[in-house]
Parts: C-alpha cells; structure tokens; sequence
C-alpha cells in the first residue's frame, strides 16, 4: 500500500529547493503539487519519466541494505 501524501508533505519538499539542483518535478495529477511548487521549477504530471528514477532508487537501496547485513 502506498503512503498518502499530506500538503504538509507537499510543502516540506517544496521548501528544500535552493538546497538541491532539482529544477524539474515528475509528479501525479494531485492539485497539492500545484499550489506549493514554486513556478520557476518544471512541473510535469505524469509517470512516463519515473522509470530511471525509480531504478536508481532501486539500485542505491540495494546497495545500502548490502551495507547493513551481517557476514556469515
């Protein structure tokens, strides 16, 4: 089951930005997005662009649960 996303959510991510280099958004169609993101950023709905993200994600976590096992 998926997490739900709260505008207190919304808003925390919105806020980070100046701190990272993110200028574009691949969000879904909630209206949330649209009333914090700031307008200079690129807001894109939709999940065609997701597929490399959410493989790097995979990869990284992949790695980091590597970390946390113990030898046998």
């Amino acid at each position: 089951m998926a997490n739900k996303v709260t505008s207190s959510d919304t808003e925390l991510i919105a806020n980070t930005e100046g701190k990272t280099s993110c200028k574009h958004y691949y969000t879904d169609d909630w209206g949330g997005y649209e009333r914090v993101l700031p307008p200079e950023v690129e807001h894109i709905i939709g999940k065609d662009q997701t597929q490399q993200l959410e493989r790097t994600n995979r990869i990284v976590r992949q790695q980091i649960g590597r970390w946390h096992r113990t030898p046998e």
